[in-house]
C-alpha cells in the first residue's frame, strides 16, 4: 500500500510539472503570436554553423544600439532590462528613447543592456537576435545570403507583446519575404 502511494504521488508531481511547464509556454506562446506586428530594419545577417545548433542567422537590428542623444541613462551594467520605445518612420520603426520603467503607452519592446560605451551609447539585446534555419533550407539561404549581403533593405517582422517582449515573425530582403 505504502509503495502505490508513493508511486501516485511521484507521477501525480511529474504530471503537475509538465502541465505547468506547457501552460506557461502556451500563454507566452500565445502572447506572442496575437501581438502586434512591426518592422524593424536589419544591418546584413552573419550566417554561423554550430555543431550541436545547426544553421542560424545573427541579426544585427538597428534598434541594438541606443544613441546617447536619446536615453539619459548612465552607469548600467551588463544584463539590466531596459524598454525601448519604438517611433514609426514610414516602413519600420526605430528607436525613440529608452528608459527602465515600462512606458505606460505607445509601442515598445523589452531588452537586456550588453554594454554601455564610454561616449554613452548602449548595445541592447532583445532575445531575437539568432534565427534559427532548417537544414533543409540551409542550401537556399547560401544562394540568397551574397543577395542579402548587398541589399540595404534588410528587415524583420516582429510580433511585438504588451508587455514587449518580441518574437520573429518573417524576415525580408526588400519586398521580397525570405522563405525559410
Amino acid at each position: 500500500m505504502y509503495n502505490l502511494d508513493f508511486k501516485i504521488k511521484f507521477w501525480a508531481a511529474v504530471a503537475i510539472q509538465i502541465i505547468i511547464i506547457f501552460a506557461v509556454l502556451f500563454y507566452f506562446q500565445a502572447s506572442l503570436s496575437r501581438g502586434e506586428k512591426i518592422l524593424l530594419k536589419l544591418s546584413p545577417p552573419r550566417d554561423p554553423l554550430s555543431l550541436f545548433q545547426g544553421h542560424y542567422l545573427i541579426l544585427d537590428y538597428e534598434i541594438s544600439e541606443i544613441d546617447k542623444n536619446i536615453h539619459n541613462l548612465s552607469g548600467l551594467n551588463s544584463g539590466e532590462i531596459i524598454y525601448v520605445t519604438l517611433s514609426d518612420n514610414g516602413k519600420c520603426h526605430s528607436a525613440a528613447s529608452a528608459s527602465l520603467k515600462e512606458p505606460d503607452s505607445g509601442k515598445f519592446v523589452r531588452g537586456r543592456v550588453n554594454y554601455q560605451r564610454r561616449d554613452g551609447s548602449l548595445f541592447v539585446e532583445y532575445g531575437i537576435e539568432r534565427y534559427f534555419i532548417p537544414e533543409s533550407k540551409a542550401l537556399e539561404l547560401d544562394r540568397n545570403f551574397r543577395k542579402m549581403r548587398e541589399e540595404e533593405n534588410i528587415f524583420v517582422q516582429i510580433s511585438l507583446a504588451k508587455s514587449g517582449r518580441a518574437l520573429i515573425d518573417k524576415i525580408f530582403i526588400g519586398d521580397e519575404e525570405l522563405d525559410l
